[in-house]
């Protein structure tokens, strides 16, 4: 290893650098792009390193145009085309690698240096994240500084110099990076799409449920989204359901959704009914176009920026885009407690078909209930109780159950899918139209509490059936793990894994260190939740009305003001730069010695002392040692002022005629002349 370091250290520091860098940009893109991509873009960078650090010549051109060839049809055939994000985004990749293989001159390492910042955009644009744009300023520091070493080979030794000029440019381009997010106008980004990658969507949820399927992503602890509910409190745990789909055909215990009539919706959102409970959704990438809102909701809306995407509206109050979600999204969403819908024939023909079940036992029991109900809610309440009474089990990993029948008299264990399932199934035995929905419950307040976190370990499957016109929830998991709903999904496994003895500190030395690390985590977490909330609020919330409303509470209020207001910015910011360029194209190199010399001289011409332009430094030192005699003489640090100068002087002459000074003896000689400046 230690061998591999001092090689590492025999090259250029340019080399060396410019290998951090590009490491540096492409390690985070490993997780974006199908496996064979990475592998080769690591291959480049591990190709030159080695070849580097075994003093071996670059690739031939044609072995490298060769590569690049390959690169480009192997993507072609991976995406189907090469434009749009996700392929370019990977060509990208690929081609930084290349193209460092044949880094030689100059040129080629600034062409290194500008790809970095264009590999630093590409992940922007699938990640906007509070760690990834802190990375984003670290990145363009650390690019910025490369820059300018390459660009200033006399001070390549002095690094705090060249720190120092990189903070200064980086520091100075956020004011106008602020003002261009606050100012410029907010255009729709929906066209840059990913492609949609070939492997199981982030969110669990498809168009069907088996057994087992629920249980699987409830075991995932990842962030699902996060629901605010501006100007209202927030539910309790037993009214936070949230609605992602409805399943309405019965096969068992596997239930699957059959046509969901999705068409754009073109609904009003602005209902007035006071019942209304309003929220903001805070999805994470999904890969599907499923949208969740407390059951039930009735409408949903998108910021301007997002509206290209389009809300599709299905039947049962269900709402999807048209498009996978890859990103981030953010939507609001109006919900009803109620459903009234009066079903036609067929409907109700649909919401009773049991044609695909078969459940000889599971029936009979259903029609031995029946005939003690006296009414339908009697009946659904019945029948809840028995999963109650019987000794039925809720877990994770339940015993294999192929039939209803099976899992009912049998195994008698399940998940929330399982107990769903079954109970559809039962109220359509007993005459009662029901259907499948399946989406989250539960949640965990965050450090605040105005908001609510939800994990995919909150997902959950329940059951509605209609009555009199009116769809009703009813959830039979409640009656057999009734702290699974009341302390959500998230509190409930946890407890669970520490029964289990999975999560077991208690036997071990130091259980209560442990267990108080443990509680501070969890604090840390949710402080971290909520910056990381409120940095995805900044983002996505400022869409093209927000900055409308932004810019009017600043009296920019109609359209050609904005206009008017964004041309005299950028008119300024166009001469400022300008200005800038002028100044350097006619600027003369001034010796720093010389200008701190001549700024004394003005000093001390402002106390009346007479300069000759043909004198040289000696004489007008022995004549500021008379001028600070006759003048000063009253003063009792007479002394050390006539010293301070001569000093001065002899620093002066050091500087501009000797050989062996350096920058530690300038910035002294600065240090002096204010000094003598400010005690005259």
């Amino acid at each position: 290893m230690s061998a591999i370091v001092s090689r590492f250290q025999e090259l250029d520091v340019s080399h060396r650098f410019l290998h951090v860098l590009i490491w540096f940009n492409v390690l985070p893109h490993m997780p974006d792009h199908p496996v064979w991509i990475s592998v080769m873009a690591l291959l480049f960078l591990v190709w030159r390193l080695l070849g580097d650090m075994s003093h071996r010549p670059s690739p031939r051109r044609w072995l490298t145009g060769g590569l690049s060839i390959v690169c480009a049809l192997g993507v072609f055939l991976q995406y189907k085309t090469l434009l749009g994000q996700e392929p370019g985004a990977s060509l990208l990749l690929l081609l930084a690698g290349l193209k460092f293989l044949e880094v030689r001159a100059y040129r080629d390492y600034m062409v290194m240096a500008f790809l970095a910042l264009l590999l630093l955009m590409a992940k922007l644009l699938i990640n906007q994240s509070i760690l990834l744009t802190t990375f984003l300023f670290l990145d363009v520091t650390l690019v910025t500084f490369y820059m300018l070493y390459l660009h200033n080979p006399n001070q390549r030794l002095d690094f705090g110099n060249l720190w120092k000029s990189t903070l200064v440019l980086t520091l100075q381009a956020v004011p106008l990076l602020v003002l261009l997010f606050v100012v410029f106008p907010r255009f729709s980004t929906a066209f840059v799409r990913r492609q949609q990658i070939p492997i199981e969507a982030s969110s669990g949820f498809s168009n069907e449920v088996n057994p087992g399927s629920v249980a699987k992503l409830a075991s995932n602890n990842q962030l699902a989204f996060r629901v605010s509910f501006p100007n209202q409190s927030v539910p309790g745990r037993r009214d936070l359901y949230f609605r992602g789909g409805v399943l309405s055909e019965a096969h068992g215990l596997k239930w699957t959704e059959g046509d969901p009539g999705l068409r754009r919706f073109r609904g009003n959102f602005d209902n007035q009914d006071s019942r209304v409970l309003v929220q903001e959704v805070f999805l994470e990438p999904t890969n599907q176009n499923w949208l969740f809102g407390v059951d039930a909701p009735i409408g949903m809306k998108l910021p301007s920026e997002g509206r290209s995407v389009s809300v599709m509206q299905g039947n049962s109050r269900i709402f999807r885009t048209r498009f996978p979600i890859t990103n981030k999204f953010f939507y609001r969403v109006k919900s009803l407690p109620t459903y009234q819908e009066r079903l036609t024939n067929w409907k109700r023909a649909q919401y009773l078909d049991v044609s695909r079940v078969s459940a000889p036992r599971t029936q009979e029991i259903v029609d031995q209930i029946r005939l003690e109900s006296s009414s339908q809610r009697q009946l659904v309440s019945k029948l809840m109780t028995y999963f109650a009474t019987e000794e039925f089990r809720y877990t994770l990993s339940p015993n294999p159950s192929e039939t209803i029948d099976q899992f009912m008299f049998e195994t008698k264990t399940g998940f929330c899918e399982h107990f769903a399932a079954a109970f559809g199934v039962m109220l359509r035995f007993a005459g009662i139209p029901a259907r499948l929905v399946v989406g989250f419950q539960g949640g965990e307040p965050g450090l605040i509490q105005d908001y609510i976190i939800l994990k995919y370990s909150d997902a959950h499957a329940w059951v509605e059936y209609n009555v009199d016109g009116e769809w009703v929830r009813v959830d039979p998991t409640i009656m057999v793990a009734p702290d699974r709903i009341d302390r959500g999904g998230q509190n409930f496994f946890r407890d669970q894994m520490s029964l289990a003895g999975v999560d077991q500190v208690e036997p071990y030395i130091g259980a209560e260190w442990v267990s108080e690390i443990r509680k501070w985590a969890e604090r840390a977490n949710l402080v971290w939740d909520q910056a990381d909330l409120y940095w995805t609020q900044f983002l996505l919330k400022y869409d093209f009305e927000y900055q409308k409303e932004f810019l009017k509470s600043l009296g920019v209020e109609s359209g050609k003001r904005w206009v008017f207001v964004l041309f005299v910015i950028m008119g300024i910011l166009a001469l400022l730069l300008l200005y800038r360029l002028l100044r350097f194209y006619f600027a003369t190199d001034i010796d720093p010695t010389l200008a701190t010399y001549h700024s004394l001289l003005r000093s001390l011409s402002n106390k009346g002392f007479q300069h000759e332009i043909f004198e040289g430094p000696l004489q007008t030192s022995d004549r500021v040692d008379t001028f600070l005699a006759k003048n000063y003489s009253d003063r009792p640090t007479i002394g050390d002022l006539m010293s301070l100068s001569e000093k001065v002087f002899k620093s002066y002459i050091d500087l501009r005629y000797g050989a062996s000074a350096g920058p530690d003896d300038l910035s002294a000689f600065k240090r002096d002349v204010r000094l003598l400046k400010s005690k005259l």
